[in-house]
């Protein structure tokens, strides 16, 4: 099925499959995703706003642990649904979402950004991951490299040629993971505490 009006699944044919996002088995080596057929990835649905909200407080809990003077819980959802609506709508955003046996166990949220720099910049335009989440019972089974696929794929499609993310110094699993997916690092941002 075509990913604009379908969803990716993985091949069944196979115990481990080589996945190309749109349905069928590749012989590419980088898109091996899955031990066994038990997840697909789709676009999200206002439908799945519930269980989104679910899978984005992974996220949001390991960053309230980590850096609790930056992030505290919510009242209510972390993201409201007005917001989560126009996410979902685009046309210069999208949310997929890992699902296995109708329950959403992971998310990916891109956005296009598109800035105009100083005269020393660059104006440019590219696909940044905001926000990716999956939960902690499949971590580790392809899921997160299925959903950075389907933002690849997304970002393919309407012409881009980069990824950007931004990803907490603390979260070691996660930039192990975004290097092993491919991504560098392009800047740090450092601080320091004031001091007496």
């Amino acid at each position: 099925m075509s990913p604009l009006n379908g969803c990716y699944e993985p091949c069944p044919a196979a115990r481990l499959c080589r996945f190309n996002l749109i349905g069928t088995c590749s012989s590419r080596t980088d898109f091996e995703l899955m031990r066994d057929g038990s997840f697909s990835v789709r676009r999200a649905t206002i439908a799945d706003y519930e269980q989104l909200c679910n899978v984005w407080e992974v996220g949001d809990a390991l960053h309230r642990q980590a850096l609790p003077n930056i992030f505290q819980a919510s009242i209510g959802p972390s993201q409201e649904r007005t917001k989560v609506e126009a996410l979902i709508a685009g046309p210069q955003s999208a949310i997929f979402v890992a699902e296995s046996s109708g329950e959403v166990i992971g998310l990916i949220t891109i956005l296009v950004r598109i800035v105009s720099g100083p005269a020393i910049k660059v104006s440019r335009q590219y696909v940044e991951i905001d926000n990716m989440a999956v939960k902690v019972s499949v971590q580790r089974q392809g899921v997160g490299r299925a959903l950075i696929y389907a933002a690849n794929d997304w970002a393919r499609q309407r012409g881009f040629t980069e990824l950007e993310l931004n990803v907490y110094e603390f979260n070691r699993r996660a930039k192990e993971f975004y290097r092993a997916m491919g991504f560098s690092t392009v800047f740090r941002r450092m601080r320091r505490r004031i001091s007496d």
